[in-house]
């Protein structure tokens, strides 16, 4: 590609690669201009209709989030990452595989750094695994989770043990099954 606009921004000489064959697409790109420096390779698998799977590896570097005009923010945000993601699904309920950054920074004019994330989620007869392990905690959570009323519900039940008092002008809203457990174990959050 030659040029591309996106987003207000010219990108000049995208060498881009596609492949489709057995139900599935293979894609690879690589971006080098002042706003980011992004390495891409990605398949999309085709083969099961009721879920589609999804491989991308990333390496994300110096991203300028305001300049790419992917945030709307009053100050400078650039991101690095090295990204592995495999996953299967087409919607938050039914999503399943992992997610890896490594190597992640973030500066708003101030330096974050994280040098690990691990999550995974799984699921066998309806319960839901969900596993982080990062820099700064370790999260597990196991049951039945729906996301889409996961927050109606967590305000039902809370409102059962603290007054808030928005959540008193209206009567509890019907939502799906939750019935889970979590642990949080926090560990180096002085960044945080």
């Amino acid at each position: 590609v030659e040029s591309l606009k996106l987003m207000g921004n010219e990108f000049d000489s995208i060498d881009i690669h596609a492949d489709y064959g057995d139900s599935r697409l293979l894609t690879d790109f690589d971006i080098k201009h002042p706003l980011i420096n992004l390495d891409w390779a990605s398949v999309i698998d085709f083969k099961d209709q009721d879920k589609l799977g999804y491989k991308v590896s990333a390496k994300v570097k110096n991203a300028d989030l305001v300049k790419l005009n992917l945030v709307d923010y009053d100050k400078t945000v650039v991101v690095s990452s090295d990204i592995d993601l495999d996953i299967k699904g087409d919607n938050l309920d039914d999503i399943v595989g992992s997610v890896a950054l490594n190597n992640t920074s973030y500066f708003d004019g101030e330096l974050y750094t994280m040098d690990y994330f691990n999550g995974s989620i799984n699921e066998i007869s309806g319960i839901k695994d969900i596993a982080i392990d990062c820099d700064f905690f370790d999260f597990n959570g196991t049951g039945i989770i729906s996301s889409g009323t996961f927050v109606e519900a967590f305000k039902n039940t809370a409102r059962d043990y603290i007054h808030i008092p928005a959540w008193y002008d209206r009567e509890p809203t019907e939502t799906d099954k939750q019935e889970f457990s979590i642990s949080l174990n926090l560990k180096d959050t002085r960044q945080l």
